[in-house]
C-alpha cells in the first residue's frame, strides 16, 4: 500500500502540491489514493459510506443547497 501511495505522489505533484493548499485537492488526492490511482474510478466510485463523498468531485453541499 506505502508502495501504491508512493507511486500516485510521484505521479501526480501537482495535485500533492495543490492538495497542500487547497481542500478540494485534498480530498481529490485521498480518493485517488483510496481506489488505487485510477482518475476513472474515482469518478465512478459509489461507496456512500465514505464521510468526503459529499465532497468528492469539487462539490460543496452547504454552498449547493443556497
Amino acid at each position: 500500500m506505502q508502495r501504491l501511495i508512493h507511486e500516485l505522489r510521484s505521479k501526480h505533484p501537482k495535485l500533492v502540491l495543490r492538495a497542500q493548499r487547497t481542500p478540494v485537492a485534498g480530498i481529490r488526492l485521498f480518493c485517488m489514493e483510496c481506489i488505487g490511482g485510477s482518475k476513472k474510478d474515482v469518478r465512478e466510485c459509489s461507496t456512500t459510506e465514505c464521510p468526503l463523498n459529499p465532497f468528492r468531485m469539487g462539490k460543496r453541499p452547504k454552498t449547493q443547497s443556497k
